[in-house]
């Protein structure tokens, strides 16, 4: 539900890191929105949407997703987009790509935007059975939205950058 009251801020609740619906362990509990992202261009052969969860991370300078998200959505991972990154288990080789993102905040999804996202070039990002999250980072989602974490109540408070209403579409 979005609250005119309150200056354009969405309460959203933290998410089970369990991929069944009802896993509600509150050990599991983190700071993830539902998310759909598409290519930024036409893929060929690649599928059209992949809806996953995505973690809020405001310690990550950029977003990430997964190796095989960008595979399935048919998104060219080559030479000229390859990069080192840095992590905190070393250094390794990345892809920077430009997606399009959608949240579900409020009840409504929203429109992020096209947001700039490195895609790891490791074992566990190709593989879909390891659970490498999205990450929604400072770079892509910190920088078109303001959060507010309630640890004890297991919510973030978002609201775009100036304080405006989110612009939601009816999906």
């Amino acid at each position: 539900m979005i609250d005119t009251s309150s200056q354009g801020w969405i309460r959203v609740d933290y998410m089970s890191a369990r991929s069944k619906p009802g896993d509600a362990d509150p050990a599991t509990l983190a700071p993830m929105i539902l998310i759909n992202v598409r290519s930024s261009r036409a893929a060929a052969g690649g599928k059209e949407v992949v809806q996953a969860r995505g973690v809020m991370d405001t310690g990550a300078n950029v977003s990430a997703m997964p190796m095989w998200a960008a595979r399935r959505l048919g998104i060219a991972l080559n030479k000229e987009s390859r990069q080192p990154a840095f992590g905190a288990s070393g250094t390794f080789e990345a892809y920077r790509v430009k997606i399009n993102v959608e949240a579900k905040m409020g009840g409504r999804w929203v429109d992020i935007g096209t947001v700039e996202a490195l895609v790891p070039d490791t074992e566990p990002s190709r593989d879909p059975s390891s659970r490498v999250p999205f990450l929604l980072g400072r770079g892509g989602f910190f920088n078109k939205y303001s959060a507010c974490f309630d640890e004890a109540e297991k919510a973030v408070w978002l609201r775009r950058i100036g304080g405006s209403p989110t612009a939601a579409t009816n999906r």
